[in-house]
């Protein structure tokens, strides 16, 4: 790669909580909608089957929308977590 070495010298204590605040809130909202999903799959196994749309069950579109979900926050965790 084109970049130095990765060190956290430069960065204060401060900095490095607001990151570790904003991963874990991002991490808890992720965590919710994959709780969701398994709740879901778990008590309500048949209205996720029988629901579709587009004739794709709502299983598979759930888990689409878990991954597109996983790809959103990290692209929110790198911007609001940008120094520069």
């Amino acid at each position: 790669m084109l970049h130095g070495p990765n060190s956290v010298d430069d960065e204060d204590e401060r900095t490095i909580g607001k990151r570790s605040r904003i991963g874990l809130l991002l991490l808890a909202l992720y965590a919710s909608g994959y709780g969701a999903f398994i709740f879901l799959c778990a008590f309500a196994a048949s209205w996720v089957a029988d629901r579709q749309w587009a004739d794709l069950p709502m299983s598979i579109l759930f888990g689409f929308g878990l991954m597109l979900g996983a790809i959103f926050i990290a692209f929110v965790y790198g911007h609001l977590c940008r120094t520069t």
